[in-house]
């Protein structure tokens, strides 16, 4: 093993010595046993990763008819962005489009 020199600001240091007090381990053996979980959660989520990237695009199926155009389901505005679908569509509002949006909000 290796030792380490952690310098903590006052609250997290009362912090870990409140957590490291819960558990009944020191300070040092507290920080170790986190380092340790989250260098194993990050190496399980790159492993599934890889797994995922590596698998390739899945190829959908054809639907049923005709898919909607792109124009159809967004037309752009004059000022340069798109107001959504046509009044009367059923399609749900684009999370971007929505007035509620923060990009609507500018």
């Amino acid at each position: 093993m290796k030792k380490v020199k952690v310098i903590l600001d006052n609250e997290v240091a009362r912090w870990a010595r409140i957590r490291a007090t819960e558990r009944n381990v020191g300070i040092s053996r507290l920080l170790r046993d986190m380092l340790r979980e989250k260098t194993q959660e990050e190496e399980a989520y790159l492993l599934i990763m890889d797994q995922y990237l590596a698998a390739g695009p899945n190829i959908l199926e054809k639907a049923e008819g005709n898919l909607p155009r792109r124009k159809r389901c967004t037309k752009v505005s004059s000022a340069g962005g798109a107001s959504g679908p046509p009044a009367g569509d059923k399609f749900l509002p684009h999370p971007f489009t929505s007035p509620a949006s923060p990009s609507a909000r500018r």
